[in-house]
């Protein structure tokens, strides 16, 4: 039977967004509350905690180093050890309704990240796709933005919208990372 150990106290309030980095071969999350970005490196056990400028909800390795934060002021790219910060975007900064949530890369790369409300009095989130430093809109009206992931053919693209509890599948077109 396989047994389950902690192998990182990190006392997150919300702990979320693991994403494995595989030329640092490290393990890194967020906490969305705090807010703090964590590292692992599982082959020493050492744990490295950052705080980064503002509660975030996702990330995502840069080819360069560093990471593609999504925070509460749209896209940046941060670099946990500095605190270095470059902001890119803020799709959302006319509003101030609607924060950045939930995001993933695609397979080659391009980012994809939703929004959503902070005061649920509406669904006035969007999805989102970075790609080639232009950041498009490809759906709307989203409550809770969450679990963006692609099918292992990479021909499909699961969104889940957490408030109204479904899961939308998009046929994914991986060469022009358009939705279908």
């Amino acid at each position: 039977m396989p047994t389950i150990a902690c192998v990182a106290q990190t006392n997150d309030v919300l702990g979320e967004v693991p994403r494995w980095h595989p030329v640092e071969r490290a393990l890194y999350w967020i906490d969305a509350f705090k807010p703090a970005v964590h590292r692992l490196d599982p082959a020493t056990g050492t744990l490295a905690s950052f705080t980064p400028p503002e509660k975030l909800g996702s990330f995502a390795a840069c080819a360069g180093g560093g990471l593609l934060i999504a925070g509460r002021n749209g896209l940046a790219r941060y670099d946990p050890p500095s605190g270095r910060l470059e902001r890119i975007v803020d799709p959302e900064a006319g509003g101030a309704v609607n924060i950045l949530n939930d995001g993933r890369c695609d397979a080659r790369g391009r980012f994809w990240v939703g929004s959503m409300s902070k005061t649920m009095e509406r669904a006035s989130g969007r999805l989102y796709r970075l790609a080639r430093g232009r950041l498009d809109a490809v759906d709307d009206d989203i409550w809770v933005s969450n679990g963006v992931c692609f099918s292992p053919d990479d021909t499909q693209m699961y969104f889940a919208d957490s408030h109204v509890r479904t899961i939308f599948v998009y046929d994914f077109d991986l060469a022009a990372g358009t939705l279908g």
